[in-house]
């Protein structure tokens, strides 16, 4: 016999000795994988398997049969699905084996979850050719409440405060100290909670952290005293602007007004607070008041402070009748007795004379006295 004939032979012996095997395999031994693993953004993966050949694979998605497959000689089988899986959602993946009846007889059971698409990342806020200071809110269309995000200026990382504003919002507190003037670029990068990359477009931007001008407080005057118990603060700033009014000790607002704002020729004014009024009423304090503006991106000036004296002491009336006079001294009404009639000197002082002299005296003394026992009109 030939070499070639007795290789022939060894050949289709070892074919019928591998069919044999094969036909003789556990149909209850099958199995089920998925060469990309449990999940993934494919929607038609490969299923590969195992199985008896002498078996059909019937392959189940989601309860519904899409094919029915032999295994391979050697028992290995495979499909590739056709209906794409909807994303976002787990899909169920049987194999089965049956008998003549349609009995199951053997199954194996997988799940795949498609993951949902990548929303992209949009940057809402600012918008293109924006002018920005260094402190600012940015805001991005996100929803995937499971990523992380990063901001980026000038392609270089800063720390910020990110979160949801809601459900589909993103909102980012940024605080930058050394923001130069000029043009700058922005972008949200970050990995969804599947790690994949995200990446919003860029937003060219212009920084502005110059502050405005001072304003200036004109009333209250510096060391002014005022007594009113309504006190009107007043002063000058740029047209247009925004102003802080706050005690300078406190930094609680010193007006009624919530917002005080200068007018088109550049005048503010406001009440200083009613309930400050009335703590402060009946004392007499030196109150510092202090003002600041910002403009229209937030840029805050200087400030300018002002004290001056708040007294609100009582203060006694000062009386406006005219004085009455005091009473008068009764003897001091009394009319004086007339003076005793001067007498000329020309003879001796005795004689009758003499004797007149004293004669009218004593009527003089007698007078006088009758007249003070009179009533007093």
């Amino acid at each position: 016999m030939s070499r070639r004939l007795l290789a022939a032979l060894a050949a289709a012996l070892l074919l019928l000795l591998g069919t044999t095997t094969a036909a003789q395999a556990d149909p209850n031994d099958i199995s089920i994988t998925l060469p990309g693993g449990s999940f993934g953004e494919d929607r038609t993966p490969l299923l590969t398997g195992t199985g008896d050949p002498l078996y059909p694979v019937h392959v189940l998605v989601n309860g519904v049969e899409a094919t029915a497959v032999t295994p391979a000689t050697d028992g290995t089988w495979s499909f590739q699905l056709v209906d794409p899986l909807p994303q976002g959602e787990q899909a169920e993946i049987r194999a089965q084996v049956r008998d003549n009846f349609d009995e199951v007889i053997a199954e194996a059971v997988t799940y795949y979850y498609v993951l949902p698409p990548v929303v992209p990342l949009v940057i809402t806020e600012p918008s293109s050719g924006q002018k920005i200071s260094g402190h600012f809110d940015l805001r991005a269309t996100a929803t995937d409440q499971g990523a992380t995000y990063r901001i980026y200026v000038d392609g270089q990382p800063i720390d910020a405060s990110i979160g949801f504003e809601d459900l589909g919002s993103l909102l980012a507190f940024v605080d930058l100290e050394d923001f130069a003037d000029g043009p700058h670029q922005l972008q949200l990068r970050g990995k969804d909670a599947w790690g994949r990359q995200l990446a919003s477009q860029v937003v060219d931007v212009v920084g502005d952290s110059t502050g405005p001008p001072k304003p200036v407080i004109t009333s209250p005057a510096a060391h002014e005293v005022v007594t009113s118990h309504h006190v009107v603060i007043s002063g000058t700033a740029v047209p247009g602007q925004e102003l802080s009014v706050v005690g300078w000790e406190s930094g609680e607002p010193a007006c009624e007004q919530k917002t005080v704002v200068a007018d088109a020729d550049g005048r503010w004014s406001c009440d200083l607070l009613a309930r400050s009024i009335d703590y402060l009423d009946g004392k007499r304090i030196e109150v510092h008041l202090t003002a600041w503006s910002y403009d229209e991106i937030g840029n805050r000036s200087n400030a300018d402070m002002v004290p001056f004296i708040l007294d609100l002491r009582a203060t006694a009336p000062t009386p406006t009748d005219p004085a009455v006079p005091a009473p008068a001294d009764p003897a001091a009404a009394v009319p004086a007795a007339a003076a005793a009639p001067e007498l000329a000197n020309t003879g001796p002082t005795t004689g009758p004379g003499l004797a007149v002299a004293l004669l009218l005296i004593a009527a003089g003394l007698a007078l006088t006295t009758f007249s003070r026992r009179l009533p007093q009109h």
